[in-house]
């Protein structure tokens, strides 16, 4: 579960994006997450099915979702939710050949969650 107090950390990413197979690398991103100031691992697998952008993100061992995605340009915003009902924002920044990611994730009473970063891993 994500929480300011929680340990655990997990996604899904659902999102639709007209041209997502140019843009977002097809394979395992290796990041961290940053949970009341502890670096945590995380890894997330983006796929692509019918230009919807999906992922599945494992912190732990919590899965949640990702849901309203918006691509514009090199910058992903989606809203999360995990079990429970527990939900919330994150922004995700990709470079230019969208190897890396910085991002920030947020609780939805818009609480500084923490940091969350990637980079590409060959399959």
């Amino acid at each position: 579960m994500l929480t300011k107090l929680g340990k655990t950390f997990a996604f899904v990413l659902i999102c639709s994006m007209a041209h997502a197979q140019s843009q977002i690398n097809m394979g395992f991103y290796n990041g961290k997450i940053s949970i009341e100031g502890e670096l945590r691992q995380v890894i997330v697998d983006f796929e692509i099915e019918n230009n919807i952008i999906i992922g599945e993100y494992t912190y732990d061992i919590n899965k949640g979702k990702l849901t309203n995605c918006r691509l514009d340009g090199n910058k992903l915003s989606c809203d999360w939710i995990e079990p429970k009902n527990i939900r919330g924002k994150l922004t995700a920044i990709f470079n230019s050949n969208f190897s890396e990611f910085i991002g920030i994730w947020f609780l939805s009473d818009d609480t500084y969650g923490g940091s969350w970063t990637g980079q590409t891993k060959m399959r």
